[in-house]
């Protein structure tokens, strides 16, 4: 390419805007080993609401796959591990007759519900996802950085239904509770699920409000369907409801995650999608919202010269980059701690989770810094909270704690880098301790038991680890 131009940070010229999300593919990695997701999430952000498939893969997405089993709230792009797949929202035609618990296949539902993919109808943007079903069935989706809109069109002469699975995590559910509040067309709960790979298990809430009144409404646990009942606690549960729609028609759903409790879910709707706003012309404001907002950080480099390709390629790439580290605190600045408690920021400070540390120690966490400065000064502060809160700093954190799924210590070069690189809003002193500390002090763990530098102490006597070793 021929120039390339930081309109923020340093940048070599003045540049206006460019409009550069049309140049981004979220389908791109969605075939063979990429493991990204397509669905709606904003730059940073907590809730990723994107279709699942009914094959396994640690995107919970193939888009070869022609069948989709819900539109989960919880995904991770680029994981070489299972993760994901909670909270399915499942729009269908038909009646619920007998419980729709399958436990032959790993999200738990019986098959007959999956939408599958009309041709060609599958849509996406930065901010946006939208699919057609066959049964002519739209699904149309977009975020903020913790909530999420969804508009879901439904054809005339069938029974319109939804479906909210909470047994589909793509490791197993190992617990969950949901409610149903018929007089405020409202659904919440929560569910236990395990962090990436597995490790590092935590609860995360949500909370859904439609724009219709429930018609019918129910929940099942495994193999148990009870109609009219509001709910029920069970790794294998999930709840359903129906709408007036003989003609056909849109409803609209308004959701939001919290790693706190129900209530913080509930009020980060309030926060970032306001019942002023819950019409479709909304939705299509809260789109144009999250497109103008990576369209703005896309604008961070300006790329010239090359082929559309190229600079498709570079922008698609810089889109999946800054995905993560997301956001784990809420809008009132609470946020569950590596210690299992909650917590609370102070004014102007977000907690960060999903540090991939193996993985952007070398050139993510640079980038982010040159970027955005301040941003990045957050996130080296989350790792001192992790530090702090889970007595290490993490190798591999996800939103519950430091899964330790790496070898190294990558958090002191993320830190470290991002310092270099311009970020100074956090605890400059604290960090510069916690990593001479982390470097002279054999046996640093954290609470889970994960060594923060393995092999430390071999280092210190001989120079090097060898192969086989102690951890400490």
């Amino acid at each position: 390419m021929s120039g390339v131009a930081l309109v923020a940070g340093l940048p070599p010229r003045a540049c206006g805007l460019e409009n550069l999300t049309h140049q981004v593919s979220p389908f791109c990695g969605t075939q063979g080993e990429g493991n990204t997701f397509p669905g709606a999430v904003a730059p940073f952000g907590m809730i990723q609401w994107s279709p699942d498939t009914t094959t396994k893969w640690p995107s919970c997405y193939r888009y070869t796959d022609t069948e989709i089993r819900g539109f989960g709230l919880l995904h991770a792009s680029g994981g070489g591990c299972q993760y994901g797949g909670d909270f399915g929202f499942l729009p269908f035609l038909g009646k619920v007759e007998g419980s729709p618990h399958d436990g032959g296949n790993f999200w738990k539902l019986n098959r007959r519900y999956s939408g599958t993919v009309a041709s060609g109808s599958q849509h996406a943007s930065p901010g946006y996802y939208s699919v057609g079903f066959a049964n002519g069935i739209k699904t149309e989706l977009t975020a903020t950085t913790r909530t999420g809109f969804g508009r879901f069109a439904y054809p005339a002469g069938g029974d319109a239904g939804m479906l909210v699975n909470m047994a589909g995590d793509n490791n197993g559910t190992a617990d969950a509770s949901i409610q149903i509040n018929a007089n405020g067309r409202e659904i919440s709960g929560w569910a236990r699920v395990a962090g990436m790979c597995g490790t590092a298990a935590g609860i995360t809430y949500f909370d859904v409000v439609f724009d219709h009144a429930f018609a019918t409404y129910g929940v099942w646990n495994g193999p148990t369907l009870n109609n009219k009942a509001t709910s029920a606690t069970g790794p294998n549960t999930g709840a359903y409801v129906s709408f007036e729609l003989p003609g056909g028609g849109t409803v609209l759903a308004r959701t939001a995650i919290s790693y706190v409790s129900v209530a913080n879910a509930q009020a980060n709707l309030a926060a970032e999608s306001p019942a002023a706003s819950f019409n479709s012309a909304g939705f299509d404001a809260m789109k144009a919202s999250a497109d103008a907002g990576w369209n703005a950080y896309l604008n961070k480099i300006q790329v010239s010269g090359g082929s559309l390709t190229e600079r498709q390629t570079f922008y698609t790439a810089l889109y999946h980059c800054l995905q993560a580290p997301s956001v784990v605190s809420d809008a009132n600045r609470q946020y569950i701690g590596f210690d299992g408690k909650m917590h609370a920021l102070p004014a102007g400070r977000t907690q960060y989770g999903w540090f991939s540390g193996w993985d952007i120690y070398r050139c993510e966490c640079q980038l982010l810094a040159i970027l955005d400065p301040a941003r990045a000064g957050d996130m080296a502060q989350s790792l001192l909270q992790d530090l702090q809160e889970g007595g290490a700093m993490p190798r591999w954190g996800d939103a519950f704690g430091d899964s330790g799924i790496m070898v190294g210590d990558c958090s002191v070069p993320i830190i470290a880098d991002m310092y270099a690189f311009g970020a100074r809003n956090f605890d400059v002193a604290a960090a510069l301790t916690a990593m001479e500390k982390a470097a002279t002090t054999p046996n640093l763990k954290a609470r889970n038991g994960t060594y923060e530098r393995p092999g430390l102490s071999d280092y210190l006597q001989r120079g090097y680890v060898p192969s086989g070793v102690g951890q400490g």
